[in-house]
């Protein structure tokens, strides 16, 4: 058996170019002209952030500030973050066939037999299958109803409306102890 390992050097490349991204725009919003933060942040809505742009763009990955190196290093976090987000530590077996799953015995199908043998569908030999679900033993059964205490049965009646869909309306008994079914014929 092989755990799935992701290759680490696509996201270390992803984190690299995110940091020199995150640094030139660290570094754009440090170097705007202005003394303040709403200084900087009026000269971004002027007529004049097109040239200013157009002369300095070389500066913006050259220049060391603490703001170009603190949205740098986000962005290698981020990258590496992709690479931590979605490892699968499942356990795969590469060239096996998967799931365990095997043939039922006949013996283990007989408990899916009616008693009586006009209520079967054949399915081989040796195996037979209930036409009636209402006939199994109930731990075989599929869609069986279940009592409920009275404190969880508003909070699973839409559970059991979703669960039923055979089911034509639901009637509360005045005890509330009980879901009851009522089928129209």
């Amino acid at each position: 058996m092989q755990t799935y390992k992701k290759e680490l050097k696509p996201y270390l490349y992803l984190g690299i170019f995110l940091f020199v991204i995150g640094f030139g725009i660290g570094n754009f919003f440090w170097l705007l002209p202005g003394i303040d933060y709403f200084s900087k942040t009026n000269y971004l809505f002027t007529k004049d952030i097109l040239t200013y742009i157009e002369q300095t763009f070389y500066r913006f990955f050259i220049t060391p500030s603490l703001l170009g190196f603190s949205v740098g290093i986000l962005g290698f976090l981020l990258g590496l973050l992709m690479y931590v987000r979605d490892n699968d530590r499942g356990i795969y077996r590469h060239g096996e066939e998967y799931g365990s799953a095997r043939f039922a015995t006949p013996a283990e199908m007989k408990k899916y037999e009616d008693l009586i043998p006009e209520n079967n569908i054949i399915v081989s030999k040796h195996v037979k299958i209930s036409l009636f679900n209402k006939r199994l033993p109930i731990k075989i059964r599929k869609n069986k109803f279940k009592t409920i205490k009275k404190r969880h049965l508003f909070r699973c009646f839409f559970y059991f409306i979703n669960s039923f869909p055979d089911l034509d309306f639901v009637l509360f008994l005045p005890l509330g102890y009980e879901l009851v079914q009522i089928r129209s014929f």
